[in-house]
């Protein structure tokens, strides 16, 4: 989309529920969240809607996905081991690791 609004094209065309989009700091990519494979996950696609990849394959629930300010790396939370945590992986999804325990368990179902 424009900055004023028009030339709105739609990215994504899976069933799923897609949201939480953000664009990484260069303007070449965009993770969000889809409830793709019956559970919520973290995505990025090219800039243009192209080649989407899964990032967050194991966990339960993931959401609230930000970039890095140099878009190394993605923040998302995450309930892990049944717990509400924030994690950090690389932008490829690749070297995910804990860095805070939000609070609490949280269970579904």
């Amino acid at each position: 989309m424009d900055t004023d609004g028009s030339n709105v094209k739609r990215l994504t065309t899976d069933p799923a529920l897609d949201g939480s989009p953000t664009w990484s700091p260069d303007g070449k990519k965009i993770c969000f969240i889809s409830e793709r494979d019956n559970h919520t996950y973290i995505y990025v696609m090219d800039a243009d809607g192209g080649n989407v990849t899964k990032l967050s394959h194991d966990f339960a629930y993931s959401w609230n996905p930000a970039w890095s300010p140099d878009g190394k790396e993605i923040a998302f939370r995450s309930t892990k081991d049944r717990t509400d945590d924030i994690y950090v992986m690389d932008a490829d999804g690749t070297n995910i690791r804990r860095l805070e325990d939000v609070g609490g368990a949280y269970f579904r179902g």
